[in-house]
């Protein structure tokens, strides 16, 4: 028999910053039914998740739910816009863009992904949904789930893989196993400080807008109280499932994918300042790049392996790779926040973005001793006498303001002795 249990507490503010004081570093992050208040996120972390995140997700049918919810919240309320694809990566923008790919089995998922992310290297999440797999799995089968995502950790350090738990709709002795491999996912990813998807703590309660209290479906079996999906959500309307159940699951992404960016539930409010879109201090009249954090309190990593935008930050050190981009940074003076800029760089060594080692002068892997001599050789240029200009540029004129300097030697020693630089033809830095 299943049994419908009511939590005892009203959805406030002042609840969920109780319970969901959790590092920007995000160790051990469980989205569960609590995460599921969309009115709690600031506008700017949406903004920040729509144009950083792109993600790579394998799932089959029961997957679906949360990419539906995603869409039907953005059928309700185009704010929260997506993009999705089962054939490649869309490249909306502005938008939360997902490659959904239907894979059943989880070692098909594991060993897609780095040919995938090679095809598409602004990918910076990933995850995987299960079907009704973990009903039939031992121990040691979701261990080696788990083995493999760990691995995929190590040979990708810029990507956030998200773990998740499977559906709880299983009941007697096949919910009972599902349970407990569920457990042992949620356990692993709370020890070994993971971020994990409770899919299964999503079917299982259900917010009762009447009473304005939270329900729990719950069954026993030998002694054990086993979660199950709530009647509530009994239905067929899309992945086996009812069009709300689908929409509470996509409300728990958003939050997740704010998290991941940075928001703090314990330390931000749903309020903003209509004047500042990104939240950075800078009034979007005088902010170069409104729609990314740029200021001098509140930056945006940049990846320097990709050029992809990541969350926010303070300082180079929050960034996994390449570096906090602060400041108000226009490096080619023309109004635009690099973060802004499609055409940032404007020449340089015709390089992607400002990670791609600009003092590599010679256009080879490096920035060694024979960029140092042509550094040498323009440094000291500068207006009125001898300026850098389009008719004679020089080497190493970075913030572009006609001269070689020591602004200039501090941007160059940054990328000296670096051995990643991409190769790539040459080009005027500045459009003096």
């Amino acid at each position: 028999m299943i049994k419908i249990f009511t939590k005892v507490f009203f959805i406030t503010s002042a609840f969920l910053t109780s319970i969901l004081i959790v590092s920007p570093t995000y160790p051990s992050m469980i989205i569960d039914h609590i995460c599921t208040d969309l009115s709690q996120i600031p506008d700017t972390w949406i903004t920040t998740v729509k144009n950083s995140a792109k993600m790579y997700y394998g799932h089959t049918s029961h997957g679906e739910q949360l990419t539906v919810g995603l869409q039907r919240i953005e059928d309700a309320n185009s704010f929260y816009s997506i993009a999705r694809s089962y054939w490649n990566l869309p490249s909306e923008s502005n938008t939360f863009n997902i490659y959904e790919p239907d894979i059943y089995n989880y070692w098909d998922y594991t060993a897609s992904v780095p040919g995938i992310l090679t095809t598409y290297p602004s990918i910076n999440f990933s995850m995987y949904s299960w079907c009704m797999q973990l009903k039939e799995y031992t121990a040691q089968q979701v261990q080696d789930y788990l083995n493999s995502m760990a691995a995929l950790e190590v040979t990708h350090p810029d990507i956030t893989f998200i773990y998740m738990t499977g559906n709880a709709q299983d009941t007697g002795f096949d919910g009972y196993k599902r349970y407990l491999r569920n457990e042992q996912i949620r356990n692993y990813c709370t020890a070994n400080d993971k971020v994990v998807y409770d899919f299964e703590d999503l079917d299982s309660w259900w917010f009762n807008p009447t009473t304005q209290q939270w329900e729990h479906a719950t069954y026993d079996y030998n002694g054990y109280t086993i979660p199950v999906e709530h009647p509530h959500f009994y239905g067929s309307d899309a992945g086996h499932t009812t069009y709300e159940s689908c929409e509470q699951k996509g409300k728990a992404v958003w939050w997740m994918m704010a998290k991941l960016a940075g928001w703090n539930p314990g330390t931000t409010t749903s309020t903003i300042d209509p004047n500042d879109v990104d939240g950075d201090g800078v009034i979007d009249e005088e902010d170069n790049c409104p729609s990314l954090p740029n200021s001098p309190t509140l930056g945006t990593c940049v990846n320097c392996s990709t050029g992809s935008i990541g969350p926010s930050c303070t300082d180079d050190g929050q960034c996994t790779s390449g570096y906090c981009c602060m400041d108000q940074n226009d490096i080619d003076n023309d109004g635009i926040g690099d973060l802004c800029d499609d055409s940032f760089p404007p020449g340089g060594n015709s390089c992607i973005d400002a990670c791609d080692c600009e003092g590599n002068f010679d256009h080879d892997v490096d920035v060694d001793g024979t960029d140092v001599i042509k550094f040498k050789t323009d440094f000291g240029r500068k207006p009125p006498g001898n300026p850098c200009t389009a008719e004679n540029p020089c080497n190493g004129d970075f913030d572009c303001d006609g001269s070689v300097d020591g602004s200039d030697t501090i941007l160059f020693k940054q990328d000296f002795a670096r051995r990643d630089c991409p190769t790539c033809a040459g080009g005027e830095w500045c459009g003096y």
